[in-house]
């Protein structure tokens, strides 16, 4: 099987600056709507978790605490 999966998570302040011709780009060639939240170690988590769902656990700590310090979060997975 194959599956491929692409999220995007985007704090407030830098989602309000994004052109919507980016995100549409992402949503539409990607799959990849943009989540706009704040970007702190329980969203991390989450990520966390979805990076883990979309690589049948093979992957689950993909990011770390110091991530919570972007703006941006943008992660690609291949199963």
């Amino acid at each position: 099987s194959f599956r491929l999966a692409n999220g995007l998570w985007l704090d407030e302040g830098l989602f309000s600056k994004m052109k919507p011709e980016f995100l549409e780009a992402n949503r539409r060639f990607f799959g990849a709507n943009a989540e706009i939240a704040a970007i702190n170690e329980v969203l991390v988590g989450r990520i966390n978790q979805w990076v883990a769902d979309n690589t049948a656990d093979r992957i689950q700590d993909l990011l770390g605490e110091e991530s919570a310090d972007a703006s941006a979060i943008l992660v690609n997975t291949l199963l």
